[in-house]
C-alpha cells in the first residue's frame, strides 16, 4: 500500500513523519490498529511524552482511514 500523508495528523510533522515511517508505520490504518502496547511503546520509544493520546492521533487515523 502506498504511504499517507501522515502529517495530516494534528502533532505530525514532517520529522515524526519520517522516524514513523522508519519504523514502519506509513498508513493512517498503521496508526488506526495501534493497541495500548502499541501506543506505550511508540510513546516510550520516541519520547513523545503522551501526545498520542492528548493529539488522539488514533482517532485522527481512523477518521482519515475511512474517508
Amino acid at each position: 500500500a502506498a504511504a499517507d500523508d501522515l502529517t495530516r495528523l494534528v502533532g505530525i510533522g514532517p520529522t515524526l513523519a519520517m522516524k514513523l515511517s522508519d519504523l514502519g508505520v506509513k498508513t493512517y490504518t498503521d496508526i488506526a490498529s495501534w493497541t495500548a502496547d502499541d501506543v506505550e511503546k511508540f510513546d516510550k520509544d520516541m519520547k513523545l511524552m503522551g501526545r498520542i493520546d492528548r493529539e488522539a492521533w488514533i482517532a485522527q487515523a481512523r477518521r482519515f482511514a475511512a474517508g
